[in-house]
């Protein structure tokens, strides 16, 4: 995993019991660099955690070659990146599972909370499972049911659900993702311009009198 990042992202490692290896980044993108995580891995190497920091999206490319020549799995953060495109893909849909954030300050909020995407079936039902306390029948299965419904608790889990009012700003919130990102590219393309600007200014006043 990158040097640069949000402690959660290696407290989630040390949650699993394993042993984050920081490795350096990418100044041009601020992400991880594709030849120091090659460098880094080893055989206790298990997994590479790609983090699409401010948005920018990692060489997902390079980083899942890797991946695929040392058998390992690759999970993304894409905690600040919803949104995002990789060479016309999604960012959420390049690695084994993705985590999104829907803190106060991320680009869809609900006021707290995140949400996982897998392309992989079973990790999706284990997921659903963990989430909420071990059990082996969701709320909303137990809500519609007509009759009783027997659930059990087969393995340790957590409550790391959304509330139901989360869930439903959640869903007003994303209507409006498009808008926001159309909004947040505009900015950023306005950034580059007035940094372009300032930095041949200073060019000039420095070099051309």
């Amino acid at each position: 995993m990158p040097s640069f990042t949000c402690p959660a992202t290696a407290n989630a490692v040390r949650h699993s019991r394993a042993t984050p290896a920081f490795v350096d980044i990418d100044p041009r993108t601020f992400n991880l660099d594709p030849a120091a995580v090659a460098d880094a891995i080893n055989p206790r190497t298990r997994a590479i955690m790609a983090i699409h920091q401010f948005g920018l999206p990692a060489d997902m490319d390079a980083i899942n070659q890797l991946a695929r020549k040392h058998d390992l799995v690759v999970v993304e953060d894409a905690g600040v990146a919803l949104g995002s495109v990789y060479r016309g893909r999604r960012v959420g849909s390049l690695g084994a599972a993705t985590c999104f954030s829907f803190h106060g300050r991320k680009i869809i909020t609900m006021g707290e909370g995140g949400m996982v995407t897998t392309s992989d079936e079973a990790f999706a039902e284990r997921a659903r499972i963990v989430r909420s306390h071990g059990a082996s029948v969701s709320d909303l299965v137990r809500h519609q049911a007509e009759g009783k419904v027997i659930q059990a608790y087969e393995e340790l889990g957590y409550n790391f659900r959304l509330t139901d009012i989360q869930a439903a700003i959640g869903v007003e919130q994303m209507k409006k993702l498009p808008y926001v990102v159309e909004q947040r590219r505009a900015l950023a393309c306005r950034y580059d311009e007035r940094f372009r600007e300032d930095s041949l200014k200073v060019w000039n006043a420095r070099f051309c009198g």
